[in-house]
């Protein structure tokens, strides 16, 4: 049997709580800013530069406690 460790991983710990519904709404409010962001950023309305600094925004707003299990994918390259 082969083992393989998984950086970054986040087990929850034994201190961890359900979320209540205002970190919930946080969670959503993220996510849907970021798919927004993606969107404009894709459709050449705002740089780079402009995405990555209203994306650190959106971390600093709105707190993010379970950004690596939403389904979104910010590709930074543009094809």
């Amino acid at each position: 049997m082969q083992i393989t460790k998984i950086d970054g991983a986040r087990l929850p710990s034994e201190e961890s709580k359900p979320m209540n519904i205002e970190e919930f709404q946080m969670e959503v409010s993220f996510f849907i800013a970021q798919e927004i962001l993606e969107k404009l950023w894709k459709a050449g309305l705002i740089t780079q530069e402009e995405h990555q600094e209203i994306s650190h925004l959106n971390h600093k707003s709105f707190r993010p406690q379970y950004e690596h299990l939403l389904p979104i994918k910010l590709d930074m390259v543009r094809v």
